[in-house]
């Protein structure tokens, strides 16, 4: 065999030559032969296509769409076409059953393409005439040409092809796209197919068997046209008849005695689900020297499962075979992957930094892809500025060689942006394949697709890690059925993260919804300390896949934002800002702030001191109504007609801290009326207290504060009278505590609807009361230990909540909430000064009517907490302890680890990690 010797040559000479050597097998549904081609029976049938394209006037170059189910007939079409130089393009063959969903793609294509004909089998037959009873399917008005049971005849001499001429044009599977047409030439295929049989040792002995279609360019290119090439024969299945019965592939390579096999990474997880011990123990797999994993990203933990499973049938571990590679360069790229990775979860997201993980640090596991083939040369470049990346760092996958494509069918422009990068080095011309990726050990790694890649906060998240965490997060979870994809947020709030998940069962109780969606949310946070901003549930099909089966996560995306996603259950709380978010890029020093105030707050709950608490808390439910006011920013609590269920909690104690029993504090709570005002579904909680101060800025502020004698702080108040006025404006006078007022500590993110940003405040108050003077102002430098209220006071500790009842009795409370907004500048977070009223002014911004008290049995339950806000209105998080935010970063999290420890209930994972 000669090098420049084509494919079309090939099947010639080794027709002639050979004529009763096995080329091709194709085996039923139940594992058996079913079909079988030698290398003269290919050749012939192929002559007798051949015949019929130019008995139809096909000419050398016109284009023909081969429509087929899996068979050998497709085979028979696509030599056929090759001979009489007519360029096949296969394509997934239209589901049998939802044609009017699948007939739009083979329309697309077949215009795209510029198709003189369509080649089908009698599986298809009737396809026409289901076309011409349903004008709406469009399709071009082309002729259908059934090639099953042709009588054999010779077909009219065709010149051998050049290698610069186009062998076929492969449709790519759309993952990330609209699918295009790539063009491979009869030069890319010598050079690919020649590679794979150094690289994989083929040859005229191997036996390869295969389930992957037929249309796909690894079925194509690496099986069918490998064994034309003389890379061994090849047994074919379905991949109907492997996703119905997966034991039937394994058993089949037992008993063909295969030496090469191929798989999507998802193949490997279902081979081994759906098989059983007993099954697999009559299995001899000695035979298999390579078995390929491409197509999809390899999953470490599948690798060991296959693997394990599969020893007792004497299948070498060597032989696994991680690969890389795309139809733009043909197929391959690199393959005989050996390296492994665990890397720095953190390093890799943020900046793309290849650093070997730290004990106890977030990892990932990344299974290399091999080392790039011979004559191919693989480039890691940034793909905004076109220069190469150094050593350790990700980048995209730029290649060039031989098996480049010629580029794509009727798209200049794209052709040359994909196919025609160069950089500043040298005229070189480079694919860029939109894979990230790096070479470590000599080897590449793959870590993602550029488009796919969800930003959340300057992370780099990559929807491959996320969903490997998820897929047995729950029994419910089908593990094949899982994407997670960036939801669009603007400049403000930036992009979320929505997980997809099918069930196995669609008709699960819809109870066991929130069971699943916890699990999954659960699940991210502790292998990602990141938060899902929409969980989806939905039934297998779910989501959005292409002909090969890759993931089209983009398409999920669209489909989900303009409502056609296919779901059984969305759950999209609105909260912006979570405890995993807060945790996350801490530096070290609010680290260990927050920890240990953290655990000093915990043995505070736990232990109580010795103090006598007096737990009293009274909730009210009514309504709020928005109080439109054109001086505030467009934004949806203040829109006008906006109205929901309320909650108003009076608790002594702040934020549920286990404060002194007159320490007093609100809870407003708006529920999401689309959850039908649901007590535990906040819209938004605002946590206030009586004091409209707090005594420090910053976490470090406050450390040196909490943690100093009253010498320190006396030291501190006389260095900032500010600090000084905060310390007694935290307490009421022993008189006022009917007439409060209540206050936001600090500042919240509004984001309004023009995308503006402002911090706000908020503060509670009854609609009677004039200006708030109820503060308490001593002669003192620093008020008392203890709040100030005289002994003699003859109210009852819980005096508040029997006014509240009283209220109640006499026909509902009334409240307003009122709102101050100011520009976005460091100062506005620093909640020792309060905010000038004649500068920024309280404005109403909802008014409360308040109906009915709930038992105390229906509250306890409940978890209030500043976490729970929308995304444009969310307490900005600080990464760093001398920032005025830091304060808020601090008392959301020692606030909630205080809490879980009163009720002896386990940590959130981030917070877990935290303390650890």
């Amino acid at each position: 065999m000669t090098t420049h010797e084509s494919l079309v040559d090939r099947l010639r000479r080794r027709g002639r030559e050979a004529p009763s050597e096995l080329l091709y097998t194709f085996l039923d549904d139940a594992g058996a032969d079913a079909d079988r081609l030698t290398c003269g029976d290919a050749l012939a049938d192929a002559e007798s296509v051949a015949a019929l394209l130019a008995d139809a006037g096909l000419a050398p170059g016109d284009r023909a769409l081969l429509v087929y189910a899996p068979s050998l007939d497709f085979v028979r079409a696509f030599l056929g076409c090759l001979l009489a130089r007519v360029v096949p393009v296969p394509i997934a063959p239209p589901n049998p059953y939802n044609l009017a969903q699948d007939l739009p793609l083979l329309a697309a294509v077949a215009r795209s393409a510029r198709a003189q004909a369509f080649l089908t089998d009698a599986t298809y037959a009737a396809l026409p005439g289901y076309v011409a009873e349903h004008p709406e399917a469009t399709l071009p008005d082309l002729p259908w040409l059934a090639t099953t049971g042709l009588r054999r005849e010779a077909a009219p001499a065709r010149p051998s092809p050049a290698p610069d001429d186009v062998a076929f044009v492969q449709y790519t599977s759309g993952s990330t796209s609209a699918p295009r047409g790539v063009l491979i030439t009869y030069g890319n295929l010598a050079h690919q197919l020649a590679v794979n049989a150094r690289e994989l040792d083929l040859g005229p002995e191997a036996r390869m068997l295969m389930w992957v279609p037929h249309y796909h360019d690894f079925g194509l290119v690496s099986g069918i046209l490998a064994a034309l090439h003389g890379n061994g024969a090849l047994w074919m299945m379905s991949p109907l008849a492997f996703a119905q019965r997966p034991h039937l592939w394994l058993e089949a390579a037992s008993r063909v005695r295969a030496t090469h096999t191929v798989s999507p990474n998802f193949g490997f997880d279902l081979a081994v689900r759906r098989s059983t011990p007993a099954q697999r123990a009559a299995w001899d797999l000695s035979a298999l020297r390579v078995v390929m994993s491409a197509a999809e990203p390899v999953r470490p933990e599948t690798v060991r499962a296959f693997l394990d499973a599969h020893a007792p049938c004497g299948l070498d571990p060597r032989a696994f075979c991680p690969a890389y590679g795309l139809a733009e360069h043909t197929v391959g790229v690199s393959v005989r992957g050996r390296a492994s990775a665990r890397l720095d979860r953190a390093a890799l997201e943020s900046d793309g930094r290849v650093e070997p993980a730290r004990d106890g640090a977030p990892a990932v596991d990344l299974v290399g892809c091999g080392r790039p083939s011979d004559g191919v040369t693989v480039r890691i470049v940034d793909p905004d500025a076109r220069v190469e990346r150094g050593p350790g760092r990700v980048g995209e996958i730029w290649v060039s060689s031989p098996s480049r494509a010629a580029g794509y069918d009727g798209l200049p422009d794209e052709t040359r942006e994909t196919f025609a990068a160069t950089l500043g080095d040298g005229p070189a011309e480079y694919l860029r394949t939109g894979d990230l990726g790096f070479v470590h050990e000599g080897e590449l790694f793959v870590v993602g697709r550029i488009k796919d890649t969800i930003i959340v906060r300057g992370r780099n998240l990559h929807p491959q890690d996320l969903e490997d965490s998820v897929r047995s997060c729950h029994p419910l979870v089908r593990p094949g059925g899982v994407a997670a994809f960036a939801l669009r947020g603007d400049a403000a709030t930036g992009d979320g993260l929505a997980v997809l998940v099918e069930l196995r069962d669609p008709a699960v109780d819809p109870a066991q919804y929130a069971e699943v969606v916890a699990a999954v949310r659960a699940r991210v946070v502790r292998d990602h300390a990141q938060a899902c901003q929409a969980v989806i549930l939905g039934a297998p099909g779910a989501a959005l896949k292409t002909s090969s089966g890759k993931l089209r996560r983009g398409a999920c995306r669209a489909a989900f934002e303009r409502g056609e996603l296919a779901s059984l259950h969305v759950d999209r709380p609105l909260e912006a800002v979570t405890l995993a978010s807060v945790v996350e890029g801490m530096d070290d020093g609010l680290r260990a702030i927050t920890r240990d105030l953290g655990r000093w707050f915990a043995r505070a709950s736990k232990a109580r001191g010795g103090r006598t608490f007096h737990k009293r808390a009274t909730t009210l439910a009514g309504y709020a109504e928005a109080a439109p006011d054109d001086a505030l920013p467009a934004h949806p609590l203040f829109a006008p007609g906006a109205r929901y269920p309320v909650l108003v909690r009076h608790a002594n104690g702040v934020q549920d801290d286990d404060a002194a029993w007159d320490n007093r504090g609100a809870t407003v709570r708006l529920l999401d009326p689309a959850r039908g005002g649901d007590l535990a579904a906040p819209l938004l909680d605002l946590l206030l207290t009586t004091g409209r101060c707090f005594l420090a800025p910053t976490a470090q502020a406050f450390v040196r504060w909490m943690s100093g004698s009253p010498a320190q702080r006396e030291a501190i108040a006389r260095a900032d009278s500010a600090v000084a006025t905060a310390a007694w404006e935290m307490f009421r006078a022993p008189d006022s505590y009917t007439a409060v007022y209540y206050y936001s500590k600090t500042a919240a993110l509004l984001v309004a609807r023009d995308g503006s940003r402002r911090y706000a405040r908020f503060r509670l108050r009854r609609p009677d009361l004039d200006a708030d003077s109820g503060f308490v102002h001593g002669e003192a430098l620093l008020p008392p230990d203890s709040i100030p209220r005289r002994d003699d006071d003859p109210r009852a500790p819980d005096f508040l909540h029997a006014e509240l009842r009283e209220r109640l009795a006499r026909g509902g409370v009334d409240y307003v909430v009122e709102v101050q907004i100011r520009a976005v500048e460091a100062s506005a977070l620093d909640c020792t000064h309060p905010w000038p009223e004649a500068e920024h002014p309280w404005r109403v911004a909802l008014r409360l009517h308040l109906d009915r008290a709930l038992d105390d049995a229906a509250v306890e339950p409940l978890h209030f907490s500043s976490l729970h806000a929308p995304a444009d209105l969310a307490p900005p998080a600080a990464r760093s302890a001398d920032e005025p935010a830091s304060l808020e970063t601090v008392r959301q999290v020692v606030y909630e680890v205080a809490a879980c420890a009163r009720r002896d209930q386990a940590l959130p994972a981030p917070l877990a990690a935290l303390m650890r």
